[in-house]
């Protein structure tokens, strides 16, 4: 084998072991008190989130935990200005301050200042999951498990006075791929207030229709759908809220 052709084999060999170390670096290896890999003490606080989100600028690290240090065995890749990923927890940790973190089996102690980097977003995309600075990530919107519709014939009543009042509204929630949740509220100027709660199945593999009894939803697009149910008052077209 020829020098040139050992050298480029070594060094790819390198590259795909640094990466693929960094992205299976483990807190426990290395720190005696960790949480969700990162370092206990670091942490004040945490909670979960459900975002989509926007990396907003070039070169954005995706670490593998939150720690800012001169070594880069922390970092997995490079996340690219626009890239799509999803959030899914927030961290708040100690930043412009000097956090003595324990060694694991051992008597010594890491140093670490995050300076102003104190606020973290656990992020994935495409099946790798890490850590990333939140400012350096817009979030686009919060991910919801429910659509709410209204009743293209519902009057507002704060707006038009003069029409006989009557407003229809329903919340539609996912509970997994073949079914959904839909809850109705009706009130009528001759039938008075009116409530529904049925679970409908989806009858037909290629159409998004679903069914509960005679009651059907026909999807027309995410922003409006269609009913046909026995109680008139609930049948019609409806156009989403949110």
């Amino acid at each position: 084998m020829s020098t040139i052709k050992f050298l480029i084999i070594l060094i790819l060999c390198i590259v795909i072991n640094q990466k693929t170390f960094s992205m299976n670096i483990k807190c426990t290896e290395i720190y005696e008190k960790c949480l969700n890999n990162i370092p206990s003490d670091l942490i004040i606080s945490y909670e979960d989130f459900n975002f989509k989100g926007l990396i907003n600028k070039n070169n954005v690290n995706l670490r593998a935990t939150p720690i800012i240090t001169s070594n880069s065995k922390f970092i997995i890749k490079k996340l690219k200005k626009n890239e799509k990923i999803q959030i899914h927890k927030v961290y708040y940790l100690r930043g412009n301050s000097h956090v003595r973190l324990k060694l694991l089996n051992s008597n010594n102690y890491h140093i670490v200042n995050n300076y102003r980097f104190n606020k973290w977003y656990f992020i994935s995309q495409n099946y790798i999951s890490g850590f990333v600075f939140a400012e350096y990530i817009d979030k686009i919107d919060k991910v919801k498990d429910f659509k709410r519709y209204r009743h293209v014939n519902s009057v507002d009543w704060t707006t038009n006075k003069t029409d006989l009042q009557q407003n229809i509204e329903v919340i539609i929630s996912k509970t997994n791929g073949n079914f959904f949740e839909l809850v109705g509220y009706a009130w009528h100027f001759d039938y008075g207030f009116t409530e529904i709660k049925k679970i409908f199945k989806k009858v037909h593999k290629d159409k998004d229709i679903y069914q509960s009894g005679k009651d059907k939803i026909f999807f027309f697009d995410e922003e409006e759908i269609y009913l046909d149910f026995e109680k008139n008052i609930f049948t019609g077209i409806y156009e989403t809220l949110n």
